[in-house]
């Protein structure tokens, strides 16, 4: 009797323990890849992974004073350093630029990673890397730091080889 109650509590720690690991391996899990500090705003490049795979590309903008968004691109970086420009409003169809962003507001521009990894894999233009490029209303334009895919097609921040 005594035996088979052991064995009952094994089997329920073990249950517990699966359902809890995947409750909280099945949550959405955010993973900051470039922060830039302006004057005028935060820029924030965003990656969210669930289940172990990465499900969206966020572009995260706080507000430090009012300020119009015109436009919102990613640029292209080549081996020789030559750039490309391309719009993100065609990953996004619901993107409505120019947008207000007041003191303290937070705006997130979402894009689903499978899409915005395709469009970027169907550009004619052969990069090596690629940033996230805000432009407001009187044409400065707030840049995030470089990002690149690995061989697998997996986002990272790669080194810039400067130490020091």
């Amino acid at each position: 009797m005594e035996d088979i109650l052991t064995y009952v509590i094994v089997f329920g720690v073990i249950i517990g323990g699966v359902a809890i690991w995947q409750l909280r391996r099945s949550k959405a899990r955010p993973y900051v890849l470039s922060t830039q500090n302006y004057p005028e705003l935060q820029l924030r490049v965003i990656i969210q992974k669930q289940d172990g795979k990465t499900k969206d590309f966020l572009v995260q903008t706080t507000g430090l004073q009012e300020l119009s968004v015109s436009s919102l691109f990613v640029e292209l970086i080549s081996k020789s350093r030559s750039f490309a420009k391309i719009d993100t409003g065609l990953i996004h169809k619901n993107l409505d630029l120019p947008i207000l962003i007041l003191q303290n507001q937070v705006i997130q521009f979402i894009y689903p990673f499978d899409s915005f990894k395709k469009y970027l894999q169907s550009s004619d233009f052969k990069f090596k890397s690629f940033r996230v490029v805000l432009e407001d209303g009187n044409g400065k334009k707030y840049k995030s730091h470089e990002m690149a895919f690995n061989k697998n097609w997996v986002i990272y921040r790669p080194d810039t080889g400067r130490y020091n």
